[in-house]
């Protein structure tokens, strides 16, 4: 399984995840975690909650991924997670692949379009990974704009 690279740490994407879930109707929450299932960034939950839906994330991410690989065999050795939903009725959540195997997880009212959240979703897990390979010496400034660090020996 992939890692996310220390020079690209996942802490700190706190502003871009506010700006999703203030972006997109009827969101709730969202959270970014690690290939390890750990939560590193989160907005609109509380230090538990993001702790447990990123636990949880990761499960829903690991079967999404065995499906995969069991209705499609012969497909390249290197599957994408797309979205998956869950919808419970009341509240759905989305999980997407992010960065070096990270993940991001969304949680939205049942009056969210899952396919306008899940756009989102992708947009944001893109432009991560645009950031990793551009530049993999980053960080996030305090207006939640990416600036170069200094490397240090």
């Amino acid at each position: 399984m992939p890692t996310t690279p220390a020079a690209f740490p996942l802490d700190g994407f706190d502003r871009s995840l506010q700006g999703l879930v203030e972006r997109v109707p009827h969101t709730r929450g969202a959270v970014l975690l690690s290939s390890d299932g750990l939560a590193k960034s989160w907005f609109g939950l509380d230090e538990d909650a993001a702790d447990r839906l990123a636990a949880l994330a990761s499960g829903l991410s690991g079967l999404a991924d065995g499906a995969a690989r069991l209705l499609q065999p012969n497909a390249a050795e290197e599957l994408s997670l797309n979205v998956v939903v869950i919808d419970l009725g009341a509240v759905a959540l989305l999980v997407c692949a992010g960065v070096e195997g990270s993940r991001l997880l969304v949680t939205a009212d049942r009056e969210a379009d899952h396919g306008e959240v899940g756009y989102e979703m992708a947009k944001l897990a893109g432009s991560l990974h645009d950031q990793a390979s551009a530049a993999p010496a980053t960080a996030l400034a305090a207006d939640g704009e990416f600036e170069d660090t200094p490397e240090t020996d």
